[in-house]
């Protein structure tokens, strides 16, 4: 399996509005409902300031529980600027909402203790975000703490997908924002995504591919919880991609940079050692922490192979660089034995998302998995065309409305099936065959 773990691409993006849901609704763990409101400050707030700030728009979260309710003012939308919310996301009892002017994306946390302190995500501020989207990945693991010992954190993943219109042309982007024990880790990176999804298959493209499938890149959560999919059409080849996202589990990632401060620390106590005779002296600690973190027949090898990565470096490169690489090896390793599903044996890219020292957090790498590319078929023009996506990805599905049906195409091993037709009627509308359409796909 090839695996190489990429610089993130910094994108100097170019004005516009994100174009929100209405009224974004969230069911928490415990029946409550979270629902966000967008009025005039007076009209949601009856005790509002006086004055001009009064009419502002403004965006209140409703938490409604056992029949009663709470309304609190999100922070930094009191002002005159048009704010709209995009997306809400929990994490046990934590919620988070994303929302945004057109140009500036914001994130943050509440709780029944109030808010957290909002966090502008890192974008270019003079870019349109069109069509965001967003979807939570959740998992628990242990990290190496300050003293040595394992310690079990939650980590909440908010994985933002859009697409970016800037001076240099349209581009389909993500950014992930990482909480971590419910601290936001005040950082985030951009990664385009169209790279990331190969070369297009032997089709030739039917023809230029609807705007609204070009326009609209999807995003659904993935098959068991700790992955999201991304399908997305490009302009350029009018094929469609779909991309599985998979965080890299933070055991993995904290093995790593654990080992690779020992060998710097041990490098500095041991002036003048060999890299063999470094690996030798920092080899218990090492395999300790693999043992203590992963308890699997796995942590052999991670281990070994951030301790061969040092034993085989060569001495002009330094130190620091050599420690980093093994980190890296020992992540991209480790990723293939713990990460990824069994079944998955095609080649995959390791997407560094936040630096070892970037955040509480620190480092977070994504895998990348190219899961299915195909030339669009013969579609219609003007046509509003929906595109579904199995939970692993490897399936995908087209679907377009019109007076009385819905008809839809199937990938399949080679290319599209042939066009099915529902038809439509009092008891069955265009939605419910829509959900049809998703719910074949899941079964896949």
């Amino acid at each position: 399996m090839r695996r190489v773990i990429l610089p993130v691409l910094f994108l100097l993006l170019g004005a516009g509005a994100v174009r929100a849901q209405d009224s974004p609704t969230l069911l928490g763990s415990s029946g409550e409902v979270y629902r966000v409101l967008r009025g005039a400050y007076r009209d949601l707030f009856p005790a509002a300031p006086a004055g001009g700030q009064a009419a502002n728009p403004v965006l209140a979260l409703e938490v409604t529980r056992d029949g009663r309710s709470l309304r609190t003012l999100v922070p930094g939308t009191e002002g005159p600027g048009p704010e709209q919310a995009a997306a809400l996301a929990a994490d046990g009892n934590r919620v988070y909402l994303l929302w945004g002017d057109g140009r500036d994306v914001t994130v943050s946390g509440w709780t029944a203790a109030g808010w957290d302190a909002p966090f502008a995500l890192e974008l270019d501020a003079t870019s349109s975000k069109v069509n965001p989207q967003m979807v939570a990945t959740s998992d628990r693991f242990p990290v190496v703490g300050a003293d040595g010992h394992a310690a079990e954190v939650q980590r909440t993943i908010l994985h933002l997908v859009w697409l970016d219109r800037g001076p240099g042309g349209d581009r389909l982007l993500y950014t992930a924002v990482v909480s971590q024990d419910g601290e936001l880790q005040r950082s985030n990176q951009v990664v385009e995504l169209e790279p990331l999804a190969g070369q297009a298959g032997p089709m030739a493209p039917a023809g230029p591919p609807p705007m609204t499938l070009v326009q609209h890149p999807q995003l659904r959560p993935g098959r068991d919880g700790k992955s999201v999919l991304v399908g997305l059409v490009s302009r350029d080849d009018g094929a469609l991609a779909t991309l599985e996202l998979r965080p890299v589990g933070g055991d993995i990632v904290s093995f790593a940079d654990h080992a690779r401060a020992v060998i710097i620390e041990t490098g500095r106590n041991n002036p003048g050692s060999s890299r063999v005779q470094l690996a030798d002296l920092a080899r218990a600690v090492i395999i300790e922490t693999g043992h203590t973190l992963f308890k699997t027949s796995a942590a052999k090898v991670i281990e070994s192979t951030f301790i061969d990565s040092i034993a085989g470096s060569s001495e002009e490169v330094e130190l620091a660089a050599a420690a980093e690489s093994a980190a890296r090896a020992a992540i991209g390793e480790g990723a293939s034995l713990l990460t990824l599903p069994e079944k998955d044996d095609a080649d995959t890219e390791l997407v560094e998302l936040a630096g070892p020292d970037a955040g509480d957090a620190g480092r977070q790498v994504l895998d990348a998995r190219p899961a299915l590319r195909r030339a669009l078929p013969s579609l219609p023009p003007d046509a509003d065309v929906r595109l579904f996506l199995s939970a692993d990805g490897d399936a995908a599905s087209l679907a377009w409305a019109g007076t009385g049906y819905v008809r839809y195409r199937e990938s399949t091993a080679n290319g599209w099936s042939v066009v099915h037709t529902l038809a439509l009627g009092p008891a069955f509308t265009k939605e419910a065959a829509f959900a049809l359409v998703q719910q074949r796909l899941n079964s896949k």
